[in-house]
């Protein structure tokens, strides 16, 4: 009688529950919105030859809010267990990238009148 065949043993997989942090996500749209606006007031003042609008000023102080909120919302993110970290840490980034272009632009704006 035949020598019995050796079973093999089945790969093995390691199932995860990491997921993506609902922080971290909203921190991300709200730096895609924030990257729109600066364009935006960018292309409008341009077309203005430079003389903006007191509604430039306010949409400005609102993205910087909400760039404000982008980076709270990435931080939160980063604190919670069993998920993806390059959402909450390319939130942090894209806003505070975009907090700090608004506060250029808004300085560079004041000096160059």
């Amino acid at each position: 009688m035949p020598k019995p065949k050796k079973i093999k043993k089945a790969k093995s997989f390691m199932f995860t529950t990491r997921h993506h942090s609902f922080s971290g996500v909203l921190g991300c749209i709200i730096g895609a919105v924030s990257i729109v606006v600066l364009v935006f007031s960018i292309l409008i003042a341009y077309n203005n030859k430079g003389i903006s609008d007191v509604k430039m000023g306010s949409e400005a102080l609102f993205s910087a809010i909400l760039n404000i909120i982008g980076i709270v919302a990435g931080l939160t993110g980063l604190s919670e267990r069993d998920i993806y970290k390059w959402v909450p840490i390319a939130s942090i980034v894209i806003n505070s990238v975009v907090l700090v272009s608004w506060i250029t632009l808004v300085i560079w704006g004041n000096l160059v009148k």
